[in-house]
C-alpha cells in the first residue's frame, strides 16, 4: 500500500468541498469505501474518490 494511493479524511474533504463530518456520511452510505488503519485512523483510497466524483458528475 503506496501513502500516496490514499488520502485522509480532511483530504478527501478539500478536494471534494465539503466538511469533513459530510465525508463521514458518504462513507457511511458505502458512497466511498474507507479502508481502517486503527480505532481512528481512517483512509479513502484515491481511485474511490474518483470513481464517486465521476458518478457525481454524471
Amino acid at each position: 500500500m503506496k501513502t500516496t494511493d490514499y488520502l485522509t479524511i480532511a483530504e478527501a474533504a478539500e478536494i471534494l468541498h465539503v466538511s469533513k463530518q459530510k465525508v463521514y456520511a458518504i462513507v457511511k452510505t458505502g458512497e466511498l469505501k474507507v479502508i481502517k488503519l486503527g480505532p481512528r485512523s481512517n483512509r479513502i483510497a484515491k481511485s474511490s474518490l474518483e470513481e464517486y466524483i465521476k458518478d457525481k458528475t454524471n
